[in-house]
């Protein structure tokens, strides 16, 4: 029971903010900007104090749809101070579409086959992230048979032009097959034709040496200038990305 004065407290701030700030939604962070330590609970046995920090994220969840149920469209950002709590359930609590999930399981299958080049390979700056256009990097297996670089674009600019990322930590003797991830667009964002399709935008593959993909750099598809839309065209929006995977 002692879950639910904090209960009625959130509720309480979530009301007030409705009535004075914003009466047509609300935006949540629940942030966790400081780890835990010395965990216990004077209500558990000895033996079932190693189930306190589960209890407590279940706990968390039962809070969190409580207050869900009584404002359906509450938006939950799940602040974790970079990487503090990294937890999948809390997307149950975000508000996604089925468009957002369908999206979400195929970057986990993507991350699930590339795991351990992902985890254990050589992580490359190529860009800084502080310039105007946006960031790239690339990790390399420690082989340097296998890469995946990665571009991101800040703001979307009319008429941008061609785009190269110059690759890092290849090696200049062998020829590799580059192929672009999946990349999908939410159909509503363009045109109301069908519930939940996932549209799929370019499709890029292009074989290249590692002496030419760092020297001259990867040449990425065109981007959308408002006509001609093939596979070859990309579309990027504000703060879109889009990621390569390298094999010699």
């Amino acid at each position: 029971m002692t879950g639910l004065p904090i209960k009625r407290n959130f509720q309480a701030v979530l009301d007030a903010w409705r009535i004075r700030f914003d009466p047509t939604g609300l935006s949540s962070v629940y942030g966790l900007n400081r780890n835990f330590s010395d965990i216990y609970s004077p209500v558990l046995s000895a033996e079932h104090q190693g189930e306190f920090a589960h209890r407590y994220i279940l706990g968390l969840y039962d809070l969190l749809r409580r207050i869900t149920d009584a404002f359906p469209d509450v938006l939950f950002e799940a602040c974790a101070a970079g990487g503090n709590r990294f937890d999948m359930g809390m997307l149950d609590f975000s508000a996604l579409t089925p468009f957002n999930r369908k999206v979400i399981k195929k970057q986990v299958a993507f991350y699930k086959e590339h795991r351990l080049l992902l985890q254990f390979g050589r992580f490359y700056r190529l860009e800084n992230p502080e310039t105007p256009n946006g960031a790239a990097w690339i990790i390399v297996s420690e082989n340097k048979n296998e890469a995946i670089p990665g571009g991101y674009q800040k703001l979307s600019r009319p008429n941008p032009p061609s785009l190269k990322i110059l690759l890092d930590g290849l090696n200049s003797e062998l020829t590799y097959q580059v192929t672009g991830r999946d990349e999908f667009m939410d159909i509503h964002d363009i045109e109301a034709l069908a519930d939940h399709y996932l549209y799929p935008l370019e499709s890029f593959r292009t074989r290249a040496g590692g002496d030419e993909l760092m020297q001259a750099g990867l040449g990425l598809s065109q981007r959308f200038h408002g006509g001609g839309f093939d596979e070859t065209v990309t579309i990027t929006g504000d703060f879109a990305s889009r990621i390569y995977v390298l094999k010699a």
